[in-house]
């Protein structure tokens, strides 16, 4: 009991370490600003000008050097309409089979069933966009009359 809580208190000292750490930088860069507008060495405009773009060069060197993701992370949304005498049991197993054998990871979102539509989600991670033809491709084969999409939000704005 003791050697857990010992392990709880470093790693709760190490997060507010570096909370610490980024409200102290955060209060160096407001006092040189402030030092820089007090002392009237160029209008406020410029002076706050160069401080935007400094932030803005900053973010843009982290964005770019961030950008290099190995794998694609999609949603995979599959939808059909099921004929008359077929029964949707064991098509949830099926599915997984073949996702699961396209992309690294898989991780189903939605699974929903109506009367003769059945609609899926998952969230991949695959190694290439060939993986995504040949997932296609026998999906198809598997279930002719299916629908799919594949959605990709890695170029969504976020910092």
């Amino acid at each position: 009991m003791g050697t857990e809580l010992c392990l709880l208190a470093v790693i709760l000292l190490a997060g507010l370490a570096v909370l610490d750490l980024m409200v102290g930088v955060s209060n160096d860069a407001v006092n040189f600003l402030n030092s820089s507008l007090g002392s009237r060495v160029a209008p406020r405009y410029v002076i706050l000008s160069i401080a935007s773009l400094g932030i803005l060069a900053v973010t843009a060197v982290y964005k770019w050097t961030r950008r290099e993701a190995k794998n694609k992370n999609l949603y995979l949304s599959v939808d059909w309409q099921l004929a008359a005498d077929e029964n949707p049991e064991g098509y949830l197993e099926q599915l997984s089979t073949i996702v699961s054998r396209h992309a690294i990871s898989s991780d189903l979102r939605r699974f929903d069933i109506r009367e003769k539509l059945i609609e899926l989600t998952y969230f991949l991670d695959v190694a290439s966009t060939d993986n995504l033809s040949a997932l296609a491709d026998e999906l198809r084969r598997e279930f002719p009359a299916i629908g799919v999409t594949f959605l990709d939000q890695n170029q969504l704005p976020s910092l």
